[in-house]
């Protein structure tokens, strides 16, 4: 005899159905908001850092991290906040310069370098009071002003990084406008104002450090440089009038007509550019810039109301007012507006795609992307 198997049907009643309906729904959602959660952009309040000093604090950009003075003791944090390390200066109220991965404190007769990692490299008393300071990969300089009886002195004195004596510069009797070094780390530039003659000259020296030696003099006539810039053996000298495009040895000229316009920023991507806004820019705001380049290559870009900053970062153009971000490529073209929840007074710019912000009295760090 064979036996029949019946085969049993699963009923799935409409309760069921719902359950499961609203389970799979209920995972969907959870889900969905996952991923938008994950992908969305985060607003200005939670990606606004809240830096532990105030803004005439000394403070400085050293890497990717922030260097700030409280007292006599220098801290370095990163942009969540976190200590990377301490050091104690041998005096207070100093001030801060730095490069990429080098900060000096200076003041009171004093010259402390400490390095990115918080390491020492040298500390140096100097004779008489330290006005300022610049600082390259390999060297440092200081101006500096001796008080001999009733005469005063001025003195541009470079060392290298150990604190070791390398050459000295006098400037007593000189207009100091500025002095620094070129990008390749081996040139001392001075920027001098001469007004003894019927026209200003504006004088550029550079200098080599290492062998004592003048290397060139640069006069530029009937305008005053504000800046230069010497890269790579070229010295971008930026004028009242032009311009001024020369090798450090004071040949091959090119200039670039400036005249009514003022440098706003500078930046280094394959050739250097320089953003330029209006000289009689006030506090109705920037209205134009244009951004120069040495191979004859300049955008403008015409600007919303109420643009007090603009900075060149990541090869993007960031115009600020007090409330908006408007942000253009460097070609010129408009990408988007970012509105903020709070009022801005300052702007400058910290590392990378970073930026000082101040609201206040308060100090902020805020990545830009």
């Amino acid at each position: 005899m064979i036996e029949k198997h019946k085969t049993r049907k699963l009923k799935v009643t409409r309760k069921a159905i719902f359950v499961f309906g609203g389970i799979f729904v209920a995972i969907a959602v959870l889900v969905t908001g996952i991923i938008i959660f994950a992908s969305r952009s985060r607003s200005f309040d939670e990606t606004l850092v809240t830096l532990p000093f105030e803004k005439d604090d000394s403070y400085v950009a050293l890497g990717s991290s922030v260097v700030y003075i409280e007292n006599d003791l220098l801290t370095c944090v990163n942009s969540s906040l976190t200590t990377l390390w301490q050091k104690r200066l041998l005096a207070s109220n100093l001030q801060l310069i730095s490069n990429n991965d080098k900060v000096a404190a200076i003041g009171e007769g004093l010259l402390q370098i400490v390095d990115t990692d918080g390491t020492h490299l040298s500390s140096t008393k100097i004779d008489g009071e330290v006005l300022s300071a610049r600082i390259c990969d390999n060297k440092v300089a200081v101006r500096v002003e001796q008080q001999t009886g009733e005469e005063t002195h001025s003195y541009i004195i470079s060392f290298d990084l150990s604190g070791t004596f390398l050459y000295q510069i006098e400037v007593t009797d000189l207009y100091v406008l500025d002095y620094g070094f070129d990008y390749s780390n081996d040139l001392l530039y001075l920027l001098e104002l001469d007004t003894s003659g019927v026209v200003p000259i504006s004088r550029i020296s550079t200098y080599r450090p290492e062998t004592q030696s003048l290397t060139s003099v640069k006069e530029l006539y009937g305008q005053l440089v504000d800046q230069i810039y010497i890269i790579n053996g070229t010295v971008y000298s930026l004028g009242t009038n032009q311009l001024t495009i020369y090798t450090s040895l004071g040949d091959s000229d090119n200039e670039i007509m400036v005249y009514g316009w003022k440098q706003q920023d500078f930046f280094l991507q394959n050739e250097p550019g320089f953003v330029y806004i209006p000289s009689n820019t006030d506090e109705n705001g920037i209205d134009i810039i244009r951004i120069i380049r040495p191979s004859g290559n300049e955008t403008s870009i015409n600007l919303p109301p109420d643009v007090f900053r603009v900075l060149y970062l990541d090869d993007k153009v960031y115009c600020f007012s007090q409330t908006s971000i408007f942000v253009y490529t460097k070609e010129g073209k408009f990408l988007r507006t970012l509105e903020m929840p709070f009022i801005i007074t300052d702007v400058n710019k910290a590392y990378g795609n970073n930026v000082f912000v101040t609201i206040g009295d308060s100090m902020y760090l805020l990545p830009l992307s």
